[in-house]
């Protein structure tokens, strides 16, 4: 089975935090467009205007990608007051 690689989510994430922003429970990644929502620690949806999005990504880069996301979210990210 073919799978969405999220590497280069999890690098972006990672290392170029202020890319991501988040709202109503979605994760949007402003250069590609692409969006996450968590379903589970092992599920998520993923939105793209590309093909990509047909694609599902593995359970297990879901959990590091969602690992990521959660640091992320208590590191960087603070919503506009």
């Amino acid at each position: 089975m073919a799978y969405l690689e999220l590497a280069p989510a999890i690098t972006a994430i990672r290392s170029r935090p202020e890319e991501f922003e988040f709202s109503n429970n979605t994760l949007h990644h402003l250069r590609s467009r692409h969006t996450f929502r968590f379903l589970s620690d092992g599920d998520m949806e993923i939105h793209a205007a590309c093909d990509c999005a047909s694609l599902r990504a593995s359970p297990e880069q879901i959990k590091v990608f969602h690992a990521a996301y959660r640091q992320w979210h208590a590191s960087y990210w603070r919503p506009w007051k």
